[in-house]
């Protein structure tokens, strides 16, 4: 006789259940990802407050000064994690950045620009006149020609206005950039060389722009690599008050602050942009500046992005980064 198949009657029933419990796990997997997303959303929907991030991007500068739609870009770190500062406060579907300042052409302010102009619509790009030889110049000014971004040269007579958003830059002035020489090969080729044609044999520090941001009632000096050795230059311009925010010159360096220059900037932090280097920024002589000076500060290379918020009357850190 044939032998008799055994039927479970469970099974069909134990099936059923795994095949729910396999529906509700990829429903509730899918409705997780659609949260995720409506908060990432959310969280990036502008406010009524200016925000200035301090990007970490190792040794070198980047700050991103955000208003409602508005994106400056000040420098852009010697490498592409500059991106990550940008996706990361940045809306996703914001792809425009209405103005990059580079404050002077070294590589560990300029080369991340690079990536930052193939990544995003740029309305203006604003820089010295002195023409760059570094390696990185050459790729610079051929996505600057590629993706047709107007270059203006800047000086103390220059002010961007977005809105409630006042950027005044104080240096340098066109009295010291006439102190420089004009490249006669540059200004040969200057369709090829839109990054300026002044030469100089002095340090490129000394001509580094230096940024007085205004919102309101609440003010930032954002400086760039101008040292100790124009600051008495600079001071002696009249545009130098007190301010809330000072980006420490040239990553905490020995002679990046003068003391007259702190005393007359009187900020109420200090933010030190700087990684891992050969130069032992920042300097114990500069630390200790900040300290006798009950200046407080903070630190890239240790906290990471740094982002103060302000609605122009009073300011805060975003301590969730």
């Amino acid at each position: 006789m044939p032998q008799r198949r055994t039927v479970c009657g469970n099974c069909f029933t134990n099936f059923k259940l795994f095949y729910m419990s396999q529906l509700w796990s990829k429903l509730l997997f899918t409705l997780a990802l659609a949260v995720g997303f409506v908060w990432l959303i959310v969280t990036k929907i502008p406010d009524n407050n200016l925000h200035l991030i301090f990007c970490d991007v190792g040794q070198g500068d980047a700050i991103l000064v955000t208003y409602k739609t508005t994106q400056i870009l000040i420098d852009g770190g010697p490498d592409r994690k500059v991106l990550d500062c940008l996706a990361k406060f940045m809306p996703i579907w914001d792809h425009q950045i209405e103005a990059i300042l580079l404050t002077h052409p070294q590589a560990d302010h300029a080369t991340g620009l690079i990536s930052v102009i193939r990544r995003y619509q740029i309305s203006s790009f604003l820089t010295t006149s002195l023409h760059p030889t570094a390696q990185f110049a050459n790729t610079l000014e051929q996505e600057l020609n590629h993706q047709s971004v107007p270059v203006v040269f800047s000086d103390s007579t220059t002010s961007l206005r977005y809105s409630l958003v006042k950027l005044d830059i104080v240096w340098p002035t066109p009295q010291f950039l006439a102190t420089t020489n004009n490249d006669p090969t540059c200004l040969a080729q200057k369709d090829d060389h839109v990054l300026g044609c002044r030469t100089t044999p002095q340090d490129l520090n000394f001509f580094s722009q230096v940024v007085h941001l205004k919102f309101n009632q609440f003010d930032a000096l954002l400086t760039g690599d101008a040292d100790s050795q124009v600051q008495g230059e600079i001071l002696a311009t009249g545009q130098i008050f007190p301010v809330e925010i000072l980006k420490f010159p040239h990553h905490g360096s020995k002679t990046g602050l003068a003391p007259q220059f702190l005393h007359q900037v009187s900020p109420q932090l200090a933010v030190i942009s700087v990684g891992k280097n050969s130069y032992g920024h920042p300097t114990p002589e500069a630390l200790n500046l900040l300290d006798q000076n009950h200046a407080p500060y903070l630190r890239t290379d240790q906290v990471g992005d740094i982002e103060v918020i302000t609605n122009g009357t009073t300011w805060w850190i975003n301590h969730q980064l």
